[in-house]
């Protein structure tokens, strides 16, 4: 793989990612194309899982919508139903990495995340509850990638942040 200003330089290591609510680490290797914004889909069903299990715990009894209301449950849908299909959660998931990294690394990302929901709206295909959880998912996956790698032993080398910096002033696909 070439390496340039929009692949991120997780390529070619190895990241520990430890859960929160399980015992086992899972160990994956990272190869994160940023002009698609996917993942060479090195994560695992369990990580995609887990985090959209912990989100959706906590989503309608915190989410809020644009407007500023509460979220509330669509009436007839189960607890345990997906919000976004599992697919579309992968690719936020994976989106997400990006930014976690830039908030290890200290480089501003909130426009980025703003461009990115902003995207997703313009498509119309989403609903605002379906908005809300794509901002939680997004933002709770952000915070786990950044977590795990603050809580490691290395600080974010200048090239990387480099890196970065450009990734996050990249337009959206």
């Amino acid at each position: 793989m070439e390496r340039n200003p929009l692949t991120l330089l997780l390529y070619g290591q190895q990241w520990v990612f430890e859960s929160m609510k399980a015992d086992f680490v899972i160990v994956i290797t990272v190869a994160l194309g940023i002009s698609s914004l996917a993942l060479a889909d090195p994560l695992p069903d369990d990580l995609i899982e887990e985090l959209n299990r912990d989100v959706t715990e906590v989503f309608w009894d915190k989410a809020v919508l644009s407007s500023g209301r509460p979220v509330e449950r669509p009436p007839g849908l189960g607890p345990d139903a997906p919000i976004i299909p599992r697919g579309d959660s992968r690719r936020f998931i994976g989106g997400a990495m990006p930014v976690g990294v830039a908030m290890w690394c200290g480089v501003e990302w909130r426009p980025y995340f703003l461009r990115i929901m902003q995207s997703e709206r313009a498509r119309g295909r989403w609903s605002e509850i379906q908005i809300a959880y794509i901002g939680m998912l997004f933002g709770a996956s952000q915070q786990r990638f950044a977590d795990m790698l603050t809580h490691g032993a290395e600080s974010c080398p200048a090239q990387r942040k480099a890196e970065v910096e450009a990734v996050m002033a990249s337009p959206i696909p």
